[in-house]
């Protein structure tokens, strides 16, 4: 019988490990799941604004005044360029009154006129005059302002005495308080030198010679160049003028821009009229992504078109309620200098009153 074990030869045969295939990157899920939370995102945010906020737009502002005058005068020299700083007391421009020029044309040379010349006196009358009721003016400001700033500190300190905020913060507003303080006291003193020297003048116009004046002026070969001098601190914020060219009544010359006190022009649409009061708090948005915070100072009564600047050319034309926001602290103000005529944004919470 044979045998029927076989010796088998191991197998030459191999098996072959399948490699895994790399997952490809689904790159248009990716842009999908990007671009829908971006839109559920932002259509949460525009949700939250419309239900939470009273939105509108401004503009940061600050007080200015125009240098004009009663009367046709031609520019002689003007002594100041557009972005120079000021002080009261500065020479800004000369100028010729028309009126009572003689036709001459202007000289380089300035007529200097006696110290007992009556034409003198009546020009010092009436610049004096002019100066007490700018210095009334800034002492109105100033009232305003030291008052704003009492009712913030009176707030600050029973925020101090319940421990919300600590003590330091009271001190940026007794300053400024301070501040205020001793330049009200000083127009004042201003006020009564302008106002006993008014006196004399006006007691030396009463007994002139109006006849001999009026010779006097009409019989001067040169025209008078008068200085003007910045009633203000501030900065020249623009010259319309050039010298040797006449300005009309009407005509602005130059205007100054003070360069404290900035606030926002803020307009809002008339629905929003139930949140808008008085000394609400306001969040401002500036153009270069920083925030603020402010308070309402002032609400109009009447409406007004929105300036060229915020206005959308598409829409109708609409009227809107204004109000003046004001910072609502010392340091929030040094923010808002940098931003003159630049447009903001301007959130009121639907609650805050």
């Amino acid at each position: 019988m044979k045998n029927s074990n076989f010796k088998r030869k191991p197998s030459t045969v191999r098996i072959l490990k399948e490699e895994k295939k790399k997952k490809k990157i689904n790159w248009d899920k990716i842009i999908y799941l990007t671009i829908l939370v971006f839109v559920v995102g932002s259509l949460s945010m525009f949700v939250f604004n419309r239900l939470y906020y009273v939105n509108g737009s401004g503009q940061v502002l600050f007080q200015k005044l125009d240098i004009r005058f009663v009367s046709d005068v031609q520019i002689v020299k003007i002594n100041v360029h557009e972005g120079d700083s000021v002080s009261v007391g500065d020479s800004l421009f000369t100028y010729v009154d028309q009126n009572n020029a003689s036709g001459h044309l202007i000289q380089s040379r300035r007529t200097e006129l006696g110290a007992n010349s009556q034409y003198a006196m009546e020009k010092e009358r009436l610049e004096t005059q002019q100066k007490i009721e700018l210095k009334r003016i800034q002492t109105q400001e100033a009232q305003t302002m030291l008052d704003h700033y009492t009712e913030q500190l009176n707030q600050l300190k029973k925020q101090v005495y319940l421990d919300v905020v600590s003590v330091d913060k009271l001190t940026p507003y007794i300053k400024n308080i301070n501040e205020l303080k001793a330049q009200i006291a000083s127009s004042q003193r201003e006020i009564q030198t302008l106002q006993s020297s008014l006196y004399h003048l006006n007691k030396f116009a009463a007994g002139s010679d109006s006849t001999r004046l009026n010779d006097s002026i009409h019989n001067s070969n040169q025209p008078i160049e008068i200085v003007q001098y910045s009633p203000i601190h501030g900065t020249i914020s623009q010259i319309f003028k050039e010298e040797y060219e006449v300005s009309l009544k009407t005509d602005i010359i130059m205007t100054l821009r003070k360069t404290s006190n900035p606030f926002i022009k803020a307009y809002f649409d008339q629905e929003y009229i139930k949140y808008l009061h008085e000394g609400t708090k306001v969040e401002i948005k500036f153009p270069d992504g920083k925030s603020s915070t402010g308070l309402i100072k002032r609400l109009y009564f009447d409406t007004y078109e929105l300036p060229d600047e915020l206005k959308n050319k598409t829409e109708p034309l609409q009227r809107s309620l204004t109000c003046d926001i004001m910072p609502a602290d010392p340091i929030e103000a040094e923010k808002w200098k940098g931003f003159q005529k630049m447009d903001v944004e301007v959130k009121v919470k639907r609650n805050s009153f």
